[in-house]
């Protein structure tokens, strides 16, 4: 093909298109390749993630020759018609900034169109990437307690009670103004948490296009932000981390409305800023790097303007600004002061199990400052540390981020360096608050997304900067502008493929991205999670609910016996919802469910206090009975008393206290059985046990009740250290909700060695013996 001449210069070699060729023709090459070989060549460990891997690539290799070689084929072609139309048609579009506006540059402001356009823009960029969330998004983890304290809390009261070691006054807000209109459909629940993302993305925008940055450094913007996969666990389910979000959007429209007071002097801009920070401090204690966020792009501003007074200046201006966001964060100080005094509520910071050391701050800022850096690109860059390579593969990122920030930076006005170093101070400013509230020493771990997304915006701003320092710089020579929008479009194109392949792997499955963060992964666990509770709701509690003409009365069943029957209700990292959590979702009308505490107090009978259609279902309802009769580990409590309190202690007591048992042995178990034949279980609900040895035994405990049922509950004694103890038989159901006990069953390896003494069932009393009142 005949090269063309432009400004007397031969173009260069289409190097983009040769590389789009090699990759494309290596792909089909590879696919030629037998799977075992790739096998061996990436397996780590057992080989059981690499040979899944293998077949999954193998399976993209042949299409994405055939792609990749029309692309290449189209870039060759097309390449000159390409810039040609860029120059002509796209170019001085995406240079327009506000500065191009027929205003004086004092009061110039954004018009009511392109308002409009970027807040369009960020709707739809956020449906593109998370339409899914609307339909497949679902409540998880600590929304369960949020939404509990909103169903069942002392409104206005509970606003400020504590979740863990934080309060969330607005938070809490939110969430009670959308049970209440709402209860829990999660559309709506999706769709807050969708706008709160647009919100947050359009923010940023208009905050850059004030700053008089151009189109294509937004879009820059924009893109990046949208195109991070780890936004997954904020949009697709999780919705108490929108607080994160809106803290964000606060820190970003506080800044805006800096910048626009300043230009007019307007004080409803004053009152905005001021608006901002006050949401932000009372949203949540994390959301106070928003006041320092605002006092820093403030100042660096006003430092950034020319005179030698500037100092002088600086006071004088932001003077006001600066003692009313001081002004709201001794009230937000003072009313979380006063939240924390609130009995029953956790002391701050009390969740940190790591203590705070210089060299453990060092590390874990390193780690998050370069982790945030690579995820632009590689969402997972944790990975990399299976074959030893992660530290240097994050230390050198981040030093080719400092290279590339301090060589766009030089064509960047005094004002746009000085915010420049503003947004970085934040983003900063943001990583050492994490790193001082939850200091987790060392490289081992995985930085969590929620503490990422925050500084990940400001990361993103800070890359828009530097794509206007090279615009500026390569602005007077076009061929110079030219190979800097393809060396954008190719970065954007990484980052892309990046975070593609990370949803194209979550999608597909792959046992090494099952524990990572991504808008697929997510999204599948919210399925299934709201498959599950679809489930137990129709098969379980719409039965009970028609059955019963009052409200419903139901025992809290665990979470261990909920996730033992479904197991999408046991979340990665440990939380299992009980009964009690999950009602705000089952119940078909708010508030109509009541859940009885299952514990070893006498003065509860269990079975009397729940609905009678739970005892009925409890018969012939299978997934009821699988949750209901679950194997548990029996709570024991160590009895002190001497031989001849023991051999008496039955004797004393009246029978509405104690009723001994007679031990019937058979082949392989014990039998407990009272000389009278069966018993109510409301009267007795502990087993106490006198055992003679010296070795610690683990024994089995099966209920013979009301529900034909076999169920093996797990106990231990020990003996020397123990020689009786108590068995709370209450939180058993098939105990406590049957009307007779006929026996009780021990079974287990170490029956053999068991010497049991005694045996007998008696209440709650703490003062059995004589032996313990004298304690």
């Amino acid at each position: 093909m005949r090269n063309e001449q432009r400004d007397g210069r031969v173009p260069s070699f289409p190097w983009i298109s040769l590389a789009t060729a090699v990759l494309a023709i290596a792909s089909g090459l590879l696919w030629l390749v037998p799977i075992e070989i790739i096998v061996d060549a990436i397996s780590i460990g057992d080989g059981e993630s690499a040979r899944v891997l293998a077949s999954k690539i193998r399976q993209l290799l042949l299409p994405g020759c055939a792609i990749g070689l029309v692309v290449s084929a189209m870039s060759w072609t097309l390449r000159s018609r390409a810039e040609a139309f860029y120059q002509h048609r796209l170019r001085a579009w995406f240079d327009g900034s506000i500065d191009d506006q027929p205003a004086n540059q004092s009061i110039a402001s954004l018009s009511r169109s392109e308002h409009l356009f970027w807040a369009l823009w960020s709707i739809a960029s956020v449906l593109a990437y998370d339409w899914r969330t609307l339909f497949w998004g679902y409540f998880e983890s600590d929304d369960y307690f949020m939404v509990g304290v909103a169903r069942d809390g002392n409104f206005p009261g509970s606003l400020l009670s504590t979740h863990n070691d934080h309060v969330l006054p607005l938070l809490r807000l939110e969430y009670s103004f959308l049970y209440e209109i709402f209860a829990t459909n999660p559309f709506a629940y999706n769709l807050g948490v969708l706008l709160s993302f647009s919100l947050m993305l359009y923010s940023g925008c208009i905050l850059l296009r004030e700053c008089t940055l151009n189109r294509i450094s937004t879009f820059v913007f924009l893109f990046l932000c949208i195109n991070w996969s780890l936004w997954g666990e904020f949009t697709a389910g999780s919705y108490i981390l929108q607080k994160y979000m809106q803290i964000t959007t606060c820190g970003l429209l506080g800044c805006w409305s800096w910048i626009r007071w300043e230009k007019t002097q307007r004080r409803s801009y004053f009152a905005g800023c001021v608006l901002a920070v006050l949401v932000a401090c009372l949203m949540n204690p994390s959301g106070y790097w928003v006041p320092c966020a605002v006092l820093v792009f403030a100042a660096m501003r006003l430092l950034s303007r020319p005179g030698s007074n500037s100092i002088r200046e600086t006071f004088r201006d932001g003077r006001a600004i600066a003692f009313a966001v001081i002004g709201v964060v001794a009230i937000s100080m003072a009313v979380y002061r006063f939240a924390y005094s609130l009995p029953g509520n956790d002391e701050f910071l009390t969740l940190t199990d790591e203590p705070l050391t210089l060299t453990g701050f060092a590390q874990q800022f390193f780690l998050f400052v370069s982790t945030l850096i690579v995820t632009v690109c590689f969402p997972l860059p944790h990975h990399v540390d299976k074959v030893g390579l992660l530290l240097p593969f994050l230390l050198s990122v981040s030093v080719a981020a400092a290279a590339i920030f301090i060589c766009s930076s030089r064509a960047l006005t005094r004002e746009l360096k000085a915010t420049t170093l503003a947004i970085i101070l934040i983003m900063l400013g943001i990583i050492t608050m994490v790193c001082l509230g939850r200091p987790i020493p060392g490289f081992d771990y995985i930085v969590a997304a929620k503490y990422l997304g925050p500084a990940y915006v400001w990361l993103c701003l800070t890359a828009s900067f530097c794509v206007q320092g090279f615009w500026n710089a390569t602005s007077s020579n076009n061929r110079l502008h030219w190979r800097l929008t393809q060396t954008l479009v190719g970065f954007l194109a990484i980052a892309l493929l990046g975070h593609g392949a990370v949803e194209l792997g979550a999608r597909a499955e792959l046992p090494f991205l099952d524990r990572d963060v991504s808008r697929n992964g997510k999204l599948r666990e919210q399925i299934r999670e709201r498959r599950a509770v679809g489930r137990l709701r129709d098969e379980v509690i719409s039965p009970l609910e028609q059955d019963s003409p009052e409200d419903l009365r139901l025992p809290n069943l665990s979470g261990d016996a909920i996730a033992h029957a479904l197991p999408e209700l046991a979340f990665p990292w440990g939380e299992r919802p009980s009964l009690r959590m999950l009602v705000p979702l089952l119940e078909s009308r708010p508030r109509s469910i009541v859940c009885v505490p299952l514990e070893n107090d006498p003065s509860l009978k269990i079975r009397d206090s729940i609905s009678p259609s739970f005892i009925k279902l409890l018969h012939t309802n299978d997934l009821l009975r699988e949750i209901a009769f679950t194997p548990l580990e029996i709570e024991s409590r160590s009895v002190n008393a001497s031989d001849d309190d023991v051999a008496s202690d039955v004797k004393r007591q009246s029978p509405d206290q104690s009723q001994p048992l007679k031990i019937v042995s058979t082949d392989e178990s014990l039998m407990l059985q009272s000389p009278s034949g069966s018993w109510d279980p409301t009267r007795y609900p502990n087993l106490r046990l006198r055992v003679l040895g010296r070795e610690s035994l683990s024994l089995r405990l099966v209920v013979h009740g009301e529900f034909d049922t076999r169920v093996h509950h797990q106990f231990s004694v020990d003996p020397a250290s123990e020689p009786q103890i108590d068995l709370a038989l209450s939180t058993l159901l098939e105990y406590s909700c049957s009307k007779n006990i006929a026996s009780l069953e021990l079974a287990g390896a170490d029956l053999g060695k068991l010497a049991l003494q005694k045996a007998s069932l008696v209440s709650d009393q703490r003062d059995i013996s004589p032996a313990d009142q004298s304690q």
